[in-house]
């Protein structure tokens, strides 16, 4: 409670009682007890006033903090999402199908001694639908789904959080055969050290006593979803706990188009799905159910009997803007987007800057950072500016979505300059971007930026080898 809760009245009466009861011991006159039971009789208004409602809040509050923990339970739950509910992740489901058909036929695996692994993370950006897998997961395989969020084992109360594991994992074994799903982990089992969380750390823990407890014939798997892996204690990832990962990553155009399928079934609408799925470059599965949530909500508030295309347009930088995901390209911007990042991947390759898989919508060049010989270092910078020496050679016009390559190029020029040639601090980094747009220039193949484009706009990715 703070000071100014107090009321001033129990204030008041604390000092007259203490200063009558001062008097009282002090005076030997006949009045003397008269001060005393005065004084009595304020002390005995600041404890009604006051003392005795703080001492009672006191008490129910230690009542509550004993009883929280016991009060805590954890009721498994049967999934109704299935696989078919889940669009968009064929490459994430092959990986998961067999913790199905382990739950399924459990005989097949132990026949052949085969070890399901104890953990699965699946790691990946917002909104792509880790939380809806795990609930699929469950629900094809029949099995009892225990949810819980990471952060709702941060707790106030000391031990409360490691109780909280203790009694999930505990239902989970009772309840076997089950799936435990972890949301947001990064929140309970980030790294442990720097600016340190006791009660953190003892529930991250607990979690790795449990995972370390149970067998994996128990008939418990262990499921987490992360958009921040890279945070993840590395206790969590070693053999034996999360023994597999899985990337999920935003869907290509293939997948919005069978996303935006169930988004708008059952909502009339007049939409060319293949034009929005190709428009909608970089989206999130919630990204796109929220689109067309939004138009509906649009064309309710016009009157209109069905959604059409001017409900998109009306709510599209609104969405991109709430979920922060994704770009709108019209046809001709992602024709330039596509021409723009084969550009960049031809003079990554034949400069040699490595990378695994051109995209279409993202970056997927190397962080300058992890760069450190000088010529890696000019091959990068050659490869972020590709895409300024295709536009220069063809006199077309910039774009915004080059924005980053722009300052990132920058910083790799900076810091070339500050390592390799600190006497021209001075006006050398714009020198030796120039150097490097006429160098990416000089390897650039008009034919072979035709077919990556063409790659990038059937499939929005392409792999090195492929290149």
């Amino acid at each position: 409670m703070t000071l100014k809760k107090i009321d001033s009245l129990a204030i008041a009466s604390l000092a007259i009682g203490c200063v009558l009861l001062i008097l009282g011991f002090a005076l030997s006159n006949w009045y003397a007890p008269i001060v005393t039971l005065l004084a009595a009789a304020a002390l005995f208004l600041f404890w009604t006033k006051f003392a005795a409602p703080i001492a009672q809040n006191v008490s129910a509050s230690a009542n509550r903090s004993s009883k929280e923990p016991n009060e805590t339970s954890f009721t498994p739950t049967r999934s109704k999402v299935t696989f078919k509910q889940v669009a968009g992740l064929n490459s994430a489901r092959e990986e998961l199908d067999e913790i199905v058909d382990y739950f399924k036929n459990p005989s097949k695996y132990g026949r052949f001694g085969v070890v399901l692994p104890r953990g699965v993370l699946l790691a990946g950006p917002p909104g792509v639908g880790k939380t809806l897998m795990a609930k699929a997961i469950a629900g094809e395989a029949g099995v009892a789904f225990f949810y819980a969020s990471g952060s709702s084992f941060a707790h106030l109360y000391v031990g409360v959080g490691p109780k909280k594991v203790a009694e999930l994992f505990a239902a989970a074994r009772k309840s076997a055969p089950s799936i435990v799903f972890i949301d947001e982990i990064d929140a309970v089992g980030k790294a442990r050290g720097g600016a340190r969380s006791d009660e953190r750390e003892n529930t991250l823990n607990q979690l790795l006593t449990e995972m370390d407890g149970f067998e994996s014939q128990s008939g418990v798997v262990v499921l987490a979803a992360t958009n921040r892996i890279e945070l993840l204690d590395s206790a969590l990832l070693r053999p034996g706990r999360f023994d597999r990962r899985v990337e999920i990553g935003l869907p290509n155009i293939n997948d919005r188009l069978e996303i935006l399928k169930i988004a708008f079934s059952g909502k009339p609408h007049s939409i060319d799905l293949n034009r929005l799925a190709q428009n909608s470059t970089g989206f999130s599965g919630a990204a796109l159910s929220t689109l067309a949530n939004e138009a509906a909500l649009h064309a309710l508030k016009r009157n209109a009997e069905k959604i059409e295309q001017i409900d998109i347009e009306a709510i599209k930088e609104k969405v991109i803007s709430l979920k922060k995901s994704g770009e709108w390209l019209e046809a001709d911007m992602r024709e330039k987007r596509a021409r723009y990042q084969a550009a960049k991947a031809i003079a990554a390759k034949r400069l040699g800057s490595r990378f695994e898989t051109v995209k279409l919508a993202n970056d997927f060049l190397q962080d300058h950072e992890s760069v450190l010989s000088e010529s890696e270092l000019f091959a990068l910078l050659c490869a972020r500016l590709a895409g300024f020496a295709l536009w220069r050679s063809n006199a077309e016009s910039g774009a915004s979505f080059c924005e980053s390559d722009a300052a990132l190029a920058r910083k790799i020029a900076e810091r070339y300059i500050a390592i390799y040639d600190p006497t021209e601090l001075k006006g050398g980094a714009e020198k030796l971007m120039q150097e490097a747009i006429m160098a990416a220039g000089d390897n650039l193949d008009s034919a072979a930026i035709e077919k990556i484009a063409a790659l990038l706009l059937a499939n929005e990715s392409a792999a090195f080898e492929v290149l």
